[in-house]
């Protein structure tokens, strides 16, 4: 793996496609679909409007992480949209996209889905939890359990790549039987004459008032339920074979994510019926109770907390190497990069993990939310769209990049060392000349997107248009996290100078 010093650590390769399926499920599925389903219902204004938009969702999700699988098989490495952007916008660009999940994305969904996890177990094992109907988010005792997960998970991926892999394939396995559960008891359920509260029949009659804005709103909501489905792209380096199991691994894992949404969804409504659905705060909670009554109060807790549990796991996993690669590359303190025994960044993964905790302690739920939901889909739509960039690139046999902020005087990209040997990729199979490895791989091992240049095009407009809704609705804390990506430029200039000087 190249270093900010131009040497070379061969990282192995270990997380197979069980794993990589794994991540992908894992992390998607958090606690969206047991906290999206009644918002959807409500504004979308049907049963029949709300399965069009989970549908869109996954359909929309689909078509940016087959652009990523496209970008990932051109460069197997550890960084994701980091040596995305990198080569297509510039190092300007690529740092500050960096910097963004530093300081907002990454640890404020650690510290999201760290507090889900402590809010649910706390309800199912604290007597009189939030027994008064408040806000339990800042409860010390929910911050005091999320503060716990997330020092136990970062250990645990110091261990290597292969145990915090092994993590996520068993944490996935409990959410995805959970779903599970309440498909086929729903299923029973119907087989033995139990009422569906008409939704067989509803169609697209209404069940809420409802204006073109508020389906605007459904679909943000749930497509904050298939977030997370590019994290797999930051931690290339360590996948076997990525050319083959990438593209299976997107394929598999967010066709099964949205094949899970549409059924869950059903059971939902099969066993509560669509004004229940709208009305409740504990959708699968009220569900399970429908099918086993008052044990449920304490199962599907426990079972929403595993889940959120692996959305932790795998933003771990995945994160840290997004950090090692832009250490790598000289822009992040060099100690980020150092990997030990097993693949493990330890360093990188200490410094989300006490970044994720100093969330936890300065903010509530709902606050998180927000400080979140705005950044990721401006990148997103940016490393989708280099695609585009690089298939010209290829017609014009140049890989050179046009910097999206002036920050490269070379006007292309700064490949690893100052003396412009290359730092390039993290992989098995080092060069130290991009043609040289481009060649080596060959076209043959790309995955090809499918209509392209539609297909990014329109993934990156809907990424603007989810972007702008979300700054329209939660102006103060969007303008909070954008002063976070902008805060980027001039730290990068100071980084670039930093790194020339040594």
């Amino acid at each position: 793996m190249p270093e900010a010093n131009g040497s070379v650590v061969v990282q192995r390769r270990s997380l197979t496609l069980i794993h990589c399926v794994s991540v992908i499920v894992g992390i998607v599925i958090g606690s969206g679909i047991f906290a999206s389903p009644g918002r959807v219902l409500r504004e979308s204004g049907s049963v029949g409007g709300s399965f069009l938009v989970w549908v869109a969702a996954g359909v929309y999700s689909l078509v940016g992480a087959l652009c990523y699988a496209e970008l990932g098989t051109r460069d197997p490495a550890n960084g994701g949209d980091y040596l995305y952007i990198r080569e297509g916008y510039g190092e300007c660009t690529a740092f500050v996209f960096s910097w963004t999940q530093l300081t907002v994305l990454r640890p404020g969904s650690q510290a999201i889905a760290s507090i889900i996890f402590a809010r649910y177990l706390a309800e199912a094992f604290l007597p009189n939890f939030n027994a008064d109907g408040s806000s339990s988010d800042g409860d010390l005792r929910v911050k005091a359990l999320a503060i716990v997960l997330l020092v136990i998970l970062s250990v645990a991926n110091g261990q290597g790549t292969r145990f915090a892999g092994n993590i996520q394939v068993a944490a996935t396995f409990v959410k995805v039987a959970c779903l599970v559960f309440l498909v086929v008891g729903a299923l029973i359920h119907i087989a033995v004459g139990g009422s569906t509260h008409g939704t067989f029949s509803a169609g697209f009659q209404p069940v809420a008032s409802t204006d073109a804005s508020q389906v605007g709103h459904a679909l943000i909501a749930a497509l904050w339920a298939f977030d997370g489905w590019a994290y797999l792209n930051n931690a290339l380096g360590a996948v076997v074979r990525p050319e083959r199991n990438l593209p299976l691994a997107i394929l598999l894992g967010v066709t099964f994510v949205t094949a899970a949404y549409v059924l869950v969804n059903i059971a939902y409504l099969v066993l509560l019926g669509p004004a229940a659905v709208v009305d409740s705060s504990a959708v699968a909670t009220d569900a399970a109770r429908a099918l086993i009554g008052e044990s449920a109060a304490k199962v599907i807790p426990v079972l929403v907390a595993i889940s959120a549990l692996g959305t932790v796991n795998g933003s771990i996993l995945t994160g840290s190497r997004l950090y090692q690669a832009t250490a790598e590359k000289g822009y992040f303190p060099a100690a980020l990069a150092r990997t030990a025994r097993g693949g493990a960044p330890r360093v990188a993964i200490g410094v989300g993990c006490v970044w994720a905790i100093g969330l936890v302690l300065v903010g509530d739920f709902s606050r998180l939310v927000d400080y979140f939901g705005f950044g990721a889909n401006i990148f997103y739509g940016l490393a989708a769209l280099c695609v585009v960039k690089f298939r010209k690139m290829d017609r014009r046999g140049s890989r050179e990049a046009r910097p999206l902020f002036s920050g490269d005087e070379d006007g292309g990209i700064e490949m690893g060392a100052e003396d412009g040997s290359s730092g390039e990729c993290a992989r098995e199979e080092h060069t130290s000349n991009e043609e040289a490895h481009r060649s080596q791989s060959g076209d043959r091992h790309i995955f090809r997107a499918p209509l392209v240049p539609f297909s990014p095009m329109l993934f990156a407009m809907g990424a603007v248009l989810v972007a702008g809704n979300t700054f329209a609705q939660v102006p103060w804390q969007s303008a909070i996290a954008s002063l976070f990506i902008l805060s980027g430029i001039p730290l990068f200039y100071v980084m670039r100078r930093r790194r020339r000087g040594r």
